[in-house]
């Protein structure tokens, strides 16, 4: 398709802009120990692992970037602390010795923490000097175990002393929230003049509703897109990826040329009118004002079809619902404030016509 070429080279061309900067307030607290306030970088934990960025001033358009052996620690305003801390990292085929900047999850008796990469997030155990890497079983591509996980063990370990039902390490999930519950009950029980601070907070759910409408007219054939969605993303855990649900109406008209019974060729015309509630999982490359984005997902569709063709079998209206699947690609930059404007490639039951519109985005 001609118009093939042509979106796959604006996704190319926006996948390179450069991503927008979002600063937050908070502090670090530097080598020496003197603490600076200003603005740090969104809190996307796997951009935080070994450096960030750090501006006084919030005017300012350049930041400084620190990394983990010039910051002790640094802080959101209201949020989470992170801290630089040295570990042996086992979860590999073999042990490295690794300093990162991780979230601090509890303090007390024993200091727990957290810190996300390559899409996993592992847990480090302080006390004193001394570090305690805890990680989940590692598998293969191919779903094959490569490493057991040595969390259960090394929980049941630590609470060896403490006689309390709910310090059965066999019991909890590998998250978190499971582990921070986990390690503050320890705490309390192996040294109960120490009282324990949970930290832990739940990830911040930000949820945007936007609403779409867009066409593309081709001479003859034709398309119209409208759509309303829910989108929620974790900024925590990633910017780029989000779950969109929602309404869905497309209304698509086709022409083609076929022969009919007396060999002379016609123009054929179809309609097709897709009313569908989607599910979706998307992924934008970029964070900046002009995004491009993938997704996919399933949807509840339902399909009418009407066709001037009268050598089709049956011919003339037709009517289908079931389980659709959905792939689509586009790109969306904003205009003004609320306002972008969208376009949009799509197969749901049909491959659709690329369409362009405005989207307006709800607060």
């Amino acid at each position: 398709m001609k118009r093939l070429p042509a979106i796959l080279i604006m996704l190319v061309i926006t996948s390179f802009c450069s991503a927008q900067e979002v600063l937050t307030e908070g502090y670090i607290v530097r080598g020496k120990g003197d603490t600076l306030h200003g603005f740090i970088q969104e809190e996307v934990q796997k951009d935080l692992l070994r450096t960030i960025k750090f501006k006084t001033d919030n005017k300012v358009s350049a930041s400084d970037i620190f990394d983990c052996s010039t910051v002790q620690s640094f802080g959101y305003a209201g949020g989470n602390i992170y801290r630089a801390i040295d570990f042996t990292n086992a979860a590999g085929d073999s042990a490295m010795v690794e300093r990162c900047f991780a979230k601090l999850l509890v303090k007390g008796f024993y200091d727990l923490y957290s810190f996300l990469e390559d899409e996993r997030t592992y847990f480090v155990v302080t006390i004193d000097s001394s570090a305690y890497f805890i990680f989940n079983s590692v598998f293969t591509s191919n779903g094959e175990l490569r490493k057991e996980g040595n969390y259960i063990s090394r929980l049941d370990q630590f609470a060896a002393e403490c006689d309390r039902n709910d310090l059965n390490a066999e019991r909890i999930n590998y998250s978190e929230k499971d582990i921070a519950g986990f390690v503050t009950g320890m705490d309390t029980c192996l040294a109960p003049g120490i009282i324990p601070v949970n930290y832990y907070h739940k990830p911040r759910t930000k949820i945007e509703i936007m609403i779409f409408a867009g066409s593309l007219p081709l001479g003859g054939q034709s398309q119209f897109t409208g759509e309303a969605f829910i989108r929620l993303t974790y900024p925590q855990l990633s910017r780029k990826s989000s779950i969109n649900i929602g309404i869905h109406y497309s209304n698509t008209l086709s022409v083609t040329e076929d022969l009919n019974f007396y060999n002379f060729v016609e123009k054929v015309s179809t309609r097709n009118i897709i009313f569908s509630i989607p599910a979706t999982l998307q992924y934008n490359f970029t964070t900046g004002i002009v995004q491009s984005y993938i997704y996919a997902g399933f949807s509840g569709a339902i399909l009418n079809q009407t066709t001037n063709q009268v050598n089709t079998t049956p011919s003339g209206f037709q009517q289908k619902f079931g389980i659709a699947f959905i792939a689509g690609l586009g790109i969306e930059g904003r205009l003004i404030k609320r306002f972008f404007v969208r376009a949009d490639w799509r197969y749901e039951l049909i491959l659709q016509f690329p369409t362009i519109g405005i989207a307006y985005k709800f607060k």
